[in-house]
């Protein structure tokens, strides 16, 4: 690995501590998206098929149809063909992730643009990803092989490379000791994931080393929004939490 076998203060004095990282690449040109009177409206009954049984999910073993999940998702439907406002209550076992992302899918693969998902939590985010979105992409068959899902955190969960240079600046020595305990870990890090998702070790966490890099930059937030309209011809799903 770039870096390694260097102590934590040879690596932040070295004036190429960055030159390891990869060059970021320039942001796709994004396209006009289609206005909601060009698009095709998605069949509602074939979105509420999904959920009953001998539909997509109904083949499953162990599956159990439930009334609200299939009124919920026919109602997201209806929402994304008339361009309402819809805000949807269920309680708890209803299968509510399910019931707005079929649509979503379905609405973003038939008029070939993004739609957005905000949740309030990481957690919420994290299940989507490794749960929901994989077994709601069998509603598409075949198209879920092109289907893009792309994920974006609030910038509190992303790495400022400019502040963690201005960090680096003042050199070493001149860390107070919370900080100079910290760095092992945190250079470590920052050798090991280049460009991957990836939590900071708790030993990592001073508060003023996180007080100090925790902005994203503006480039990345633009390569993010960017890459949500870029590509014709797949469909395309973002989440996005705080």
């Amino acid at each position: 690995r770039p870096g390694s076998g260097m102590s934590p203060a040879s690596f932040i004095d070295d004036p190429n501590w960055a030159a390891f990282l990869p060059e970021a690449e320039p942001p796709p040109r994004p396209r006009a998206l289609p206005e909601h009177s060009d698009c095709s409206p998605i069949d509602v009954e074939e979105v509420s098929t999904h959920f009953r049984r001998g539909g997509t999910f109904g083949r499953m073993a162990g599956y159990e149809e439930r009334a609200g999940q299939v009124e919920m998702a026919s109602a997201v439907a209806e929402a994304f063909n008339t361009r309402r406002n819809l805000m949807y209550e269920a309680g708890t076992g209803t299968g509510k992730s399910l019931a707005y992302l079929v649509p979503a899918m379905m609405w973003a693969w038939t008029n070939d643009t993004p739609v957005v998902v905000s949740t309030a939590t990481r957690n919420l985010q994290g299940q989507l990803v490794a749960k929901d979105i994989p077994r709601a992409l069998d509603a598409l068959g075949d198209g879920a092989k092109k289907f893009k899902v792309a994920l974006l955190k609030g910038r509190t969960n992303y790495l400022c490379l400019k502040a963690v240079d201005e960090f680096f600046s003042g050199g070493y020595w001149t860390m107070g000791g919370e900080e100079r305990e910290a760095m092992p870990a945190f250079v470590e890090w920052l050798r090991s994931t280049p460009t991957e998702t990836s939590t900071l070790s708790t030993r990592c966490r001073a508060s003023s080393c996180r007080a100090r890099a925790r902005s994203v930059p503006a480039g990345a937030a633009r390569s993010s929004r960017s890459a949500l309209s870029s590509r014709r011809g797949e469909g395309r799903l973002a989440l996005i939490s705080s």
